[in-house]
């Protein structure tokens, strides 16, 4: 199984606004230090379908894709992460084919400031060092 670690991108179910539950791709926002010791992560989710919606709203961050998922994030389609998505991620529920690639810490920061952003203090999101 691929290093659970922050940026790292795990299918999981997730339920929308609607109380919809789906599996989405989700970008674990945790910090890779506290994972070992965590249960219940943190994450935000990524879709496809918010990708699609034009003009995008500024909370939403284009995370890299190749048709053939020769990228680091292994995403095949455009996606963005939704940053007023967030989402609990439990480890004792990832199997080894729930995890995905991997999104750069570059990608990653404007996703956490933007996290920060509609969040504040009331989630509290590092990147690692």
């Amino acid at each position: 199984m691929s290093k659970l670690c922050q940026g790292r991108i795990v299918w999981t179910v997730v339920a929308d606004r609607n109380g919809v539950c789906k599996k989405h791709p989700v970008v674990i926002l945790t910090r890779t230090d506290e994972i070992v010791s965590s249960d219940e992560l943190i994450g935000v989710v990524a879709s496809h379908t918010a990708y699609l919606q034009q003009p995008r709203p500024h909370t939403y961050v284009e995370l890299p894709h190749q048709p053939d998922g020769r990228v680091g994030t292994l995403l095949k389609k455009g996606t963005v992460a939704v940053c007023t998505w967030l989402a609990p991620v439990k480890k004792s529920d990832l199997t080894a084919e729930c995890i995905g690639g991997l999104v750069s810490p570059i990608t990653l920061e404007p996703v956490v400031q933007k996290v920060r952003e509609v969040f504040g203090a009331k989630q509290p999101i590092y990147l690692d060092d």
